[in-house]
């Protein structure tokens, strides 16, 4: 292009010229037919300058528009760097770039790019090209195209659209020959056709032969209809096992069906070779097209034309694809067929039978039996309908045929399994009428279907007239074989002596024998052909005594494996006129030894006293059922087997005895009240032991005492007396108001006793299922959960000594009760594992504690920590009391006060304790134990032994306890109860003193607290324990200021997650009389340790002031009293 733009520039050649375009028109030379000037080669027309200089001005003109052009710049371009660059400049290219010029262009059809393409490949176009030409082709028919038509509408563009038409014909085919998807190649063909048909300038050019082929294509509608049809009928062949029929024409293309070419090939429509061999005929060459692709391209077109709606008939062309389908083997009736479903007339009324029949077509290919009923009960609702369904009909009744076996075919057995007989003689009824006017077969060749076959459609006639016969022999024993021969009339079956059967059935209707000549008639079988001998049975029976008639279906129901055992006669007279069961009590299937029948048919048969008539009845019973009839003796043999079968059904009826007497225990101890009221409408015994006992219970436990079953109470024990501190120490619930102990007493002495224990406050109580804890010989001791109640050192105690107290011997249930109510009144005097008595008298001890015995510490200390230690979770403070004064010994190196600790090491106590997390951690968790163990395995037995080792209960002091007008963040702890050795030594003190106990003070350091919990306060003077100097001579100083003591105890650190640190102890002790020597600035020296208790620890922080005597020391005097009158 710069070549061209250099023929308006300077002179380059002689320099004499105003332009290089002059200056090449100027030393021009004729007879030159081309110039060439570096890459421009230009044409020179008639050889002449002038001509040259024409061109020359043309093609700087073209360049010049170019240049200024608005839309489609690039576009115009390349078509004149085409036209000048990469060819030859001829006066033929630029009178085509002007002619293009005359055209607008626009985004939708970019002209410049159209011609450019057709110019370029103007002596090779060919279906590369078609919609290129197709563009130019329906652009050369404007009012604007004159000077184009004349430059481009020329031969080679005639060729070129032959050759485009013959190779997209040739892509078509070879699509359709691979089976690879082409509709939408021909739809393209097709709309080039139409442009190229419809071309005012170019139709009249084509060869004759060209457009006889054009003209022969169908119109737009008709082309998407063929198109739409195609789609159809590939959906419907890839959902041809979907029973949703809405997809079979939802149009998508096979392109999007994951198959291959091959696997389409071999699962083809037949409907797709109808349209395909249509299509190659028609339009990709010319040919001869079969009548029956003709005739079936114009039914399904003639039904997609009529159901274009709006809205599309769906359901029609769904139809009309399934039965191109279904009757694909005949023509004739599938064009019958399409023309009905295109007239749609009375497919419509009512719109419901339209999608039933779709559901049949889809349904025939994979359950052809289901189908056919479905069609044939369709078809006798709509009787007005056109022959074509009935011939669809007769055409699949033939189809089942050529599958079937003769003489029964699929279709005779798919009806007789699914229906009723009623609903079976109907739908043959329905069957003949429908094809009432079928003419006989024109040939030997062509028979008439076997469902069809006049001779069962007779049998069927006189069968009819005992419906209600065969209603009821069904209804007596479900769909048996003996109901559908006799509908049938299988071969090698007496049809006399079937209607006989039925004849002798019906009047029996009504009578007592019915029951038992239908289980008569059940035993017909057509492979052992026993017709006779069950007409002969009946025929004996209609006129048997009713005696006769039940001892022969005793012989039945023995011989079948149901045998009822017999009752007196007045029993069963008494069962018949007042039985409160609703239903009647079945029958069981015994594995009966043939002997059993046998017997009694001898048994009757050698009955003097019937007569020959009635022996004949049990003769003809015992002959159907193929029993041995014995008429004068039995062998051994067949008596010993029967006497065998009875003794084991004695040994049942007494098995059944005890289990219903097991029963009668059940439903006492679930429902006592409501099994006495059946028990007393049954007329059966009720009596019990146990609530005879009951109701001579003395005034005082009567109350107290609820019988809840056949041999089960429940007593309950008010707690009312238990005090918060009491509660606290051994994990009894505050809301729990009682413990009921729930007893199981078999005073017959079959069962040992067994028992559970909940509080009042336990969950679900009335509806809880009970798992007691048995009392036996061989029985131990409960440990773990008893029940479903939520263990804790109160329940644990209690369900020992109850088993204990059970296991020695029940004697009654007020000893029992009396026992009970002592041992929780007393409940920490004795071993809490053994349920010793400590030895504590008049000692108030509110927590039990294990006794000496090792075992019994040992059984103690299995139990889970929380169980032990309730205050783990509810009063974490006085946990940290304890853990703190054991970290604090630790601190101080001495192993002394630390006498009995598991762990060696006072580093080891150390590290566990700051290993563990807060105490609010542990408290919250679930299982403590495990938790415990996640931070040190020896956590928990540290944690356990700082608790429990002084074997009393130390607790935050609320209530009564609490002291008031103390320093803030001080925490105040009360020595519910010390060891019963310490308490017992304490109280045996006081008879002895002169005056009322005192209340005085002592300061320590916390190092000290484990010793003196666990030992009391002890005289250390001269010792090694002895902290500050004996001034007033060897003794346990206390003071009666609390700031005396409170100098002597200093500041303690404490383990890493202790809510307790920097912390002083001051000790709120008892003390009895004046024992020991007085100072005169308030301090005493106790020689005796007895006389002194430690009741109060209080923390201070390391910035408190110490508490003034006069206000906290008259509070404590009063706890101290109510704790050693056990008032709180």
């Amino acid at each position: 292009m710069l070549g061209i733009a250099a023929l308006e520039g300077p002179d380059v050649i002689a320099g004499t010229k105003g332009t290089l375009q002059k200056a090449l028109v100027a030393q021009y030379r004729a007879e030159k037919k081309w110039i060439k000037y570096h890459d421009l080669v230009i044409e020179v027309l008639g050889c002449r300058r002038s001509c040259l200089a024409i061109t020359l001005e043309r093609l700087a003109r073209a360049l010049y528009i170019v240049s200024s052009s608005g839309p489609g710049t690039d576009s115009l371009f390349d078509l004149l760097r085409e036209i000048t660059i990469t060819r030859p400049i001829t006066n033929e290219g630029l009178d085509l770039f002007e002619a293009v010029l005359g055209i607008p262009h626009t985004p939708k059809i970019d002209i410049y790019t159209v011609v450019r393409e057709i110019w370029a490949g103007r002596e090779c176009l060919g279906g590369q090209h078609v919609l290129s030409l197709q563009k130019v082709v329906g652009i050369l028919d404007s009012s604007l195209a004159e000077k184009l038509r004349k430059s481009i509408l020329h031969d080679w563009l005639i060729r070129g659209i032959e050759r485009c038409f013959q190779d997209c014909q040739s892509v078509v085919r070879a699509h359709m020959n691979r089976s690879l998807p082409w509709t939408h190649l021909l739809l393209e063909l097709h709309l080039f056709c139409t442009v190229v048909n419809n071309s005012v300038h170019l139709f009249p050019r084509l060869g004759s032969d060209f457009q006889e082929q054009l003209q022969a294509w169908p119109d737009a509608e008709r082309m998407a209809s063929i198109a739409g049809i195609y789609a159809a009928a590939q959906t419907q062949r890839s959902i041809r096992k979907d029973e949703s029929w809405k997809t079979v024409v939802s149009g998508k293309p096979i392109s999007a069906l994951s198959h291959s070419p091959g696997e389409r090939k071999r699962m083809k429509d037949p409907l797709e070779d109808v349209i395909e061999d249509f299509c190659l005929h028609r339009l990709l060459e010319l040919g001869t097209i079969s009548d029956v692709t003709q005739r079936t391209m114009n039914g399904v077109i003639h039904v997609w034309e009529s159901t274009e709606g709006p809205p599309v008939d769906i359901d029609r062309r769904s139809l009309a694809i399934l039965i191109s389908r279904n009757a694909s083997e005949d023509d004739a009736l599938r064009c019958r067929c399409l023309a009905e479903i295109a007239s749609g007339n009375k497919l419509l009324e009512p719109p419901n039978f339209l999608k039933d029949l779709i559901k049949i077509t889809l349904m025939v290919e994979m359950e052809p039996q289901r189908a056919v009923v479905a069609l044939i009960r369709l078809l006798t609702k709509r009787r007005s309908w056109t022959q074509c369904w009935k011939g669809l009909l007769y055409r699949w009744l033939e189809q089942d045929d050529t599958i079937g076996v003769v003489p029964r075919t699929k279709l005779i057995d798919y009806s007789l399994q699914t229906m009723k007989a009623a609903e079976w003689l109907s739908f043959m009824h329905s069957l003949e009428t429908l094809f009432a006017d079928l003419p006989s077969p024109e040939s030997e060749e062509r028979t008439l279907p076997s469902i069809l076959q006049p001779q069962l459609l007779r049998w069927k006639t006189e069968v009819s007239q005992f419906t209600e016969t065969l209603t009821k022999l069904e209804d007596a024993f479900g769909s048996c074989d003996a109901v559908r021969l006799f509908l049938v009339c299988s071969e090698g079956l007496s049809a006399e002596n079937l209607l006989d059967i039925l004849s002798c059935l019906r009047k029996a209707e009504g009578k007592p024998v019915e029951n038992f000549m239908q289980k008569v008639a059940g035993q017909l079988s057509g492979k052992t052909t026993n017709a006779w001998e069950v007409k002969e049975c009946l025929f004996d029976l209609l006129s048997a005594k009713p005696e006769v008639i039940q001892a022969c279906e005793k012989i039945w129901n023995a011989s079948t494996g149901f045998l009822d055992i017999p009752a007196s006669a007045q029993a069963s007279a008494q069962a018949s006129a007042q039985s409160c069961s609703p239903t009647p009590i079945a029958k069981r299937r015994y594995d009966i030894p043939l002997a059993v029948a046998e017997v009694m048919v001898a048994g009757w048969m050698q009955d003097d006293s019937l007569n020959a008539t009635e022996k004949v009845v049990f003769e003809s019973i015992a002959c159907l059922l193929n029993l041995e009839v014995y008429k004068r003796r039995i062998p051994t043999l067949k008596l010993v087997e029967a006497t065998q079968f009875w003794e084991g059904i004695e040994a049942e009826i007494f098995a059944e005895v005890e289990r219903l007497e097991r029963l009668r225990k059940a439903l006492k101890a679930k429902d006592p009240k409501g099994t006495s009221l059946l028990l007393q409408k049954l007329d059966i015994p009720d009596d019990s032991l146990l609530e005879e006992e009951v109701m001579k219970l003395p005034v005082g436990v009567v109350d107290l005492v609820e019988l809840v079953g056949d041999n089960e109470v429940e007593i309950s024990f008010p707690l009312s007396s238990y005090t918060a501190l009491q509660r606290g120490a051994m994990g009894v619930p505050k809301a729990a108001n009682t413990i009921l102990l729930r007893l199981f007493i078999d005073l017959s002495g079959d069962l040992p006793p067994r028992f559970c224990t909940h509080f009042s406050s336990d969950p679900e109580l009335d509806t809880l299922v009970h798992s007691q804890w048995i009392c036996s010989g061989d029985s131990r001791a409960p440990h773990e959960h008893v029940c479903v109640s939520w263990q804790t050192a109160f329940i644990w105690q209690l369900n020992r000594s109850v088993y204990k107290q059970l296991r020695a011997g029940y004697k009654s249930i007020v000893e029992l009760y009396k026992f009970i109510k002592m041992r929780i009144e007393n409940m920490g005097h004795t071993c809490v594992s053994c349920g010793a008595l400590h030895d504590a008298k008049n000692a108030q001890l509110r927590r039990s504690t294990p006794c000496g015995i090792v075992a019994c510490a040992q059984l103690w200390y299995q139990l889970p920590l929380d169980v032990r230690i309730p205050e783990i979770r509810t009063d974490i403070f006085a946990v940290d009391l304890m853990l703190t004064s054991v970290y604090a010994a630790a601190m101080s190196g001495r192993p002394e006060l630390l006498v009995g600790c598991p762990i060696y090491g006072n580093e080891l106590i150390k590290t566990i304790l700051n290993s563990l997390p807060s105490l609010i951690v542990i408290s919250h968790a679930v299982n403590i134990s495990l938790v415990l163990r996640s931070y040190h395995k020896d956590a928990e037995k540290l944690i356990s032994w700082a608790c429990v080792h002084f074997r009393g209960y130390l607790a935050t002091a609320t209530g009564l306890c609490k002291i008031h007008n103390l320093p803030a963040g001080t925490h105040q702890f009360v020595l519910a109860n010390a060891s019963p050795k310490l308490e017992s030594a304490f109280v045996a003190q006081i008879p002895k003193s002169d005056t009322k106990s005192v209340v005085l003070f002592h300061g320590t350091s916390l190092d000290r607290l484990p010793a003196i919990l666990a030992q009391g306060l002890m005289v250390c003077s001269g010792t090694s324990l002895q902290r500050t100097g004996a001034v007033h001579g060897d003794g346990i100083y206390v003071a009666e200021d609390p700031a005396t003591s409170f100098m002597y105890a200093p500041t303690s650190l404490s383990w890493r997650n202790s809510g307790l640190s920097n912390m002083r102890v001051l000790l709120g002790c008892e003390v009895l009389g004046m024992t020991g020597k007085r100072m005169g600035t308030g301090i005493h020296v106790i020689t005796d340790e007895k006389n002194v208790m430690v009741r109060y620890v209080f923390l201070f922080t390391h910035s408190a002031n110490s508490p003034v005597a006069g206000h906290v020391v008259p509070a404590m005097a009063s706890a101290m009293c109510a704790l050693r009158m056990g008032w709180v």
